[in-house]
């Protein structure tokens, strides 16, 4: 899986996981998800995910009394700045 942010701006796993969310904007997923995808170790992205949150890129939603699920904020600017960037890169990549 190529992460578009990654391969421009160098490995983060910041970068990964909002690349991951970017790439999948209406999915849903928990952290032991987030990890898989990935391909990190839970503890590392653990205290990553609340930070996104915090800047308002991901949106946190309970599932359930004790376990909760992670979503693009599409309704911030800055995402929708990303998505739009994403969709212009991927239009080169198509025409070259």
């Amino acid at each position: 899986m190529e992460y578009y942010l990654n391969h421009y701006l160098g490995p983060s796993i910041y970068l990964q996981i909002l690349d991951l969310f970017l790439k999948n904007p209406d999915s849903l997923q928990n952290l032991t998800e987030i990890s898989r995808r990935i391909n990190k170790n839970p503890g590392s992205v653990y205290p990553i995910v609340p930070r996104l949150v915090e800047k308002g890129f991901l949106l946190k939603r309970k599932v359930g009394r004790a376990s909760f699920v992670y979503s693009l904020n599409t309704d911030t600017e800055i995402v929708k700045i990303f998505l739009d960037v994403i969709k212009k890169i991927n239009l080169i990549n198509l025409n070259d």
